[in-house]
This record gives structure tokens, sequence and C-alpha cells, in this order.
């Protein structure tokens, strides 16, 4: 079993030398592809998997201003939010 292991990898290394434009290809295929992966899986390990840094997680909140309508806007600005900060008749829905 190894001989044969050996063999083929000896084969292999034989034709990557032969072919060196397809060699660079390769390699660099594979560096883009791990990193790439290596960069997301950093991303959704931080943003997802690990909590947020902070001493009162369970006091953070989502914030969200609408129109009269319902409809939602996607940030609030900090102005805005010590204008309802300060307003004692916000509508809270969870």
């Amino acid at each position: 079993m190894w001989r044969g292991l050996a063999q083929d990898s000896r084969q292999a290394v034989r034709m990557l030398v032969k072919s060196p434009g397809f060699t660079l290809v390769a390699v660099l295929s594979l560096a883009l592809a791990i990193g790439a992966n290596a960069t997301l899986f950093g991303l959704v390990d931080r943003v997802l998997l690990k909590p947020m840094p902070g001493e009162r997680q369970g006091e953070l909140v989502s914030l969200f201003t609408s129109e009269s309508d319902g409809a939602r806007y996607g940030v609030t600005s900090y102005p805005a939010y010590k204008d309802l900060a300060a307003r004692k008749d916000v509508a809270a829905v969870i």
C-alpha cells in the first residue's frame, strides 16, 4: 500500500514539474480558496458565534424608527435616539 502511494506521489511531482504553468495556476487557486475560506470562517466566527463584548448583554436592544404606516427604517441616528430617550410615550414592539 505505501509503495503504491509513494509511486503515485513521485509521478504527481514529476507531472507538476513538467508543466509549470498548470502548477502555478493550481497553487494560486488553492491559496486563494484557502485564504477566502479562512477569511469567511473568521468573519462568521466573530459575527455569529462569539458573544458581543460587554457586561450586560441581556440589556442590548435593536432600535428601529418607523413611518406612520409601519414601514421600518434600517438605522436610527444618534440624534433620533436622544429624542426618543427623552420621550415617555415611545411604543415598544417586541
